[in-house]
């Protein structure tokens, strides 16, 4: 309830907009959980949100969030598929944003502390992805690859992952994600990897879904280029 009440002060829901009570109810919630307000506490500390700015208590709360091991927690991308023994790891998606705040120096980790948090998300995303045919899981691991970040850059490796998370997503919205990534990659690269026929048929049925009017628009403006 503290937690929920804090983001509801915090984003001016239903109650007037008071960031320094949020601070305070969603800081009182993280003492014991749930993971989602040791998270937030985290990011209000590193932006200075209703509470002065304090990076070395900032990084403590994002640790314990992404640390946290609770069998009965449910990710929001996790269905009745998952078993409760495959949970409660830690969440892939905040270890591969500490991850990317330790390397881009908001936080000051430990020596080799955001290779760490990759190897634990790639980890997690690669278990989720083969055997769960999690599209979620498997579109961050094929950008990832694609970026190079907490992996080597693998063009190869990107284009399977984005190949799995469309297919087995059907028209989820990671799924939709995956087709206008795999059919930019597989128009813009070179060599093996290049197949403009597949890329553009991709990006055509991008162009001419209504769900994401966003992805819609990239897809019309890479169809446009030579």
């Amino acid at each position: 309830m503290k937690y929920a009440y804090g983001v509801m002060l915090l984003a001016g829901s239903f109650v007037q907009q008071d960031k320094a009570r949020a601070a305070r109810f969603i800081r009182e919630a993280a003492a014991n959980g749930p993971r989602e307000a040791q998270w937030a506490s985290g990011q209000m500390l590193l932006n200075g949100e209703g509470i002065p700015q304090d990076k070395c208590e900032a990084l403590s709360w994002f640790r314990k969030s992404v640390e946290w091991r609770d069998p009965e927690i449910e990710f929001a991308h996790i269905d009745a598929r998952y078993r409760r023994e495959d949970l409660g790891h830690g969440n892939p998606v905040e270890q591969l944003s500490l991850g990317k705040m330790i390397r881009a120096d908001l936080l000051r980790g430990d020596p080799g502390e955001d290779a760490l948090w990759f190897q634990k998300a790639v980890e997690r995303f690669r278990e989720w992805g083969e055997k769960f045919k999690d599209c979620e899981s498997q579109w961050y691991l094929a950008c990832m690859y694609r970026d190079g970040v907490g992996v080597s850059q693998d063009n190869d490796m990107a284009i399977q992952w984005f190949r799995k998370a469309a297919q087995d997503g059907e028209w989820r919205v990671y799924s939709l994600e995956a087709r206008l990534e795999l059919g930019i990659m597989l128009r813009n690269s070179r060599g093996a990897f290049q197949n403009r026929w597949e890329g553009t048929k991709l990006l055509c049925g991008i162009a001419f879904q209504r769900q994401r009017p966003e992805l819609k628009r990239r897809a019309i403006s890479e169809l446009k280029r030579t």
